[in-house]
């Protein structure tokens, strides 16, 4: 993974912003806050210099942790936490794993903003009831 393109590497003008779960219900902006690496590698959100739609962007977890790109837990709730703050209909986030054609092998989802449904949000859909017990 060091020898081959990670996102460790992407220019600091193309990090936007720091991205992390408050852990509460509200919402902030800081400004100015220096990235502390003390705990945890910080989740950060980087221009997509390949974008295929508006406002494309990368949510890259723990981006110093060069994790592999295989989702779990923790970043599939960070990016639902992401499209939440969103707070768009047309904010669209996704993830492709290498045996789909994920070209960078370092944990990362895609997000961009879409006016069109995909079809797959168009589909009929049938309520499945738990069992309980």
């Amino acid at each position: 993974l060091a020898a081959k393109f990670n996102f460790t590497k992407v220019g600091q003008e193309e990090v936007l912003f720091q991205f992390e779960n408050g852990g509460g219900d509200d919402s902030f902006f800081v400004e100015s806050s220096p990235i502390s690496v003390a705990d945890r590698a910080p989740n950060v959100v980087a221009i997509n210099v390949s974008p295929i739609e508006y406002g494309h962007v990368l949510l890259i977890p723990r981006v110093l942790d060069r994790l592999p790109q295989r989702i779990d837990q923790e970043s599939f709730l960070l990016a639902l936490h992401m499209a939440a703050e969103a707070a768009s209909p047309y904010f669209r986030l996704g993830y492709n794993s290498l045996g789909a054609f994920a070209t960078i092998n370092h944990l990362h989802f895609q997000a961009y903003y879409l006016t069109v449904p995909f079809p797959v949000e168009k589909a009929a859909t049938k309520r499945i009831f738990l069992a309980e017990g």
